[in-house]
C-alpha cells in the first residue's frame, strides 16, 4: 500500500518536475538565467522525488509493510 509520502513523490516527479523542465524549456519571454533556473531546478526536483519514492518502495518491501 502506498503512503502519504509516497504519494507526494509521484506527484512531483510526474508533475511538478516535468512542469517545471516544460516551463524553462517553451517560455520565450524569459530571461535566460531564469530559463536555464527553471530547467535545472525541474530536473533535480524529478530526479530527487523518483530516487525517495524508489527508495520508499525498496524499504517496504525489505520490511515487508503491507
Amino acid at each position: 500500500m502506498l503512503g502519504y509520502m509516497d504519494f507526494v513523490y509521484i506527484l512531483h516527479f510526474l508533475f511538478v518536475g516535468p512542469l517545471l523542465i516544460y516551463i524553462g524549456y517553451y517560455k520565450d519571454k524569459v530571461p535566460t538565467q531564469l530559463f536555464n533556473l527553471l530547467i535545472f531546478l525541474g530536473a533535480i526536483v524529478l530526479l530527487y522525488h523518483l530516487y525517495k519514492f524508489i527508495q520508499s518502495i525498496y524499504y517496504k518491501s525489505k520490511v515487508k509493510v503491507v
